[in-house]
């Protein structure tokens, strides 16, 4: 059975305009997410799998931007 990171291409290329307008939209996105959450009052756990450390911690630094005050207590760890 294949882990879902062994399936990705990584061959393809995204230019920088359609990686700016793809993350600005998945914010949005997570932002409404976040919110539904909150407005349940239900545990949320957000699991990063990445093969190194390239990038982990912007995208946290993002998702915690993004999420503001609905975060208050995000807790992060290094495996």
């Amino acid at each position: 059975m294949a882990r879902m990171l062994e399936t990705v291409d990584l061959t393809r290329k995204m230019d920088r305009d359609c990686y700016v307008r793809e993350v600005s939209r998945r914010q949005i996105q997570l932002r409404g997410l976040g919110y539904q959450v909150y407005l349940q009052k239900r545990p949320v756990i957000i699991t990063f799998e990445i093969w190194d450390a390239a990038g982990k911690g912007g995208a946290i630094k993002r998702v915690i931007a993004t999420n503001g005050e609905l975060m208050k207590k995000p807790w992060t760890k290094c495996w």
